[in-house]
């Protein structure tokens, strides 16, 4: 039997640890970021890499490859009780991505523990390849719908998407916007 499959009786369920940046913090739930390695392969076989944003372990001194994509790796610093592993679960690979066009909702009734943080300029490096990569919701309907349209300022983006990425993360993204 497989360690990551369950029998429901709907079929075969799938699960698997994974690794999660916290954008957000709001009741009941967090926005975050999945990392995937892409079973080590890093974006070798995507089509997408501009989705994705390279990151790395800050204790790990081997030259990791370079990103794929051209942006800037993000840094992660380990909590302390996971300092002394050297390879597993809890060290970043230097194949890891970060999927910023993929936003995943976790709520807090799911087990989670907290490896460690990137640290705030990675954070705020985040947040702008989020905000520069998200749609931005118009005030045109079309068809009973709003419509998409590309970004433009990233203080509108925020305020018409009417969302705070960053607020709890030690990032308030009104001082963040105001500094731009």
């Amino acid at each position: 039997m497989e360690p990551r499959r369950v029998e429901t009786v709907l079929g075969p369920v799938y699960s698997k640890p994974r690794k999660l940046i916290v954008l957000s913090i709001f009741e009941g739930h967090c926005l975050t970021v999945p990392i995937f390695s892409f079973n080590e392969n890093g974006l070798k076989y995507k089509s997408n890499k501009g989705d994705f944003v390279k990151i790395e372990d800050s204790l790990i001194q081997d030259h990791p490859p370079p990103s794929e994509n051209g942006y800037a790796p993000l840094t992660f610093s380990r909590a302390k009780e996971y300092r002394h592993f050297n390879n597993g679960f809890h060290v970043m690979s230097p194949s890891s991505y970060a999927h910023i066009t993929f936003p995943v909702s976790f709520r807090y009734v799911h087990p989670c523990i907290i490896e460690g943080k990137i640290t705030q300029d990675s954070l705020r490096d985040l947040i702008d390849l989020y905000n520069a990569r998200a749609p931005v919701l118009s005030t045109a309907r079309k068809r009973g719908n709003f419509a998409a349209k590309k970004p433009g300022n990233t203080k509108s983006a925020l305020a018409h998407r009417g969302q705070s990425l960053g607020r709890d993360a030690s990032l308030n993204w009104r001082a963040w916007a105001a500094s731009k």
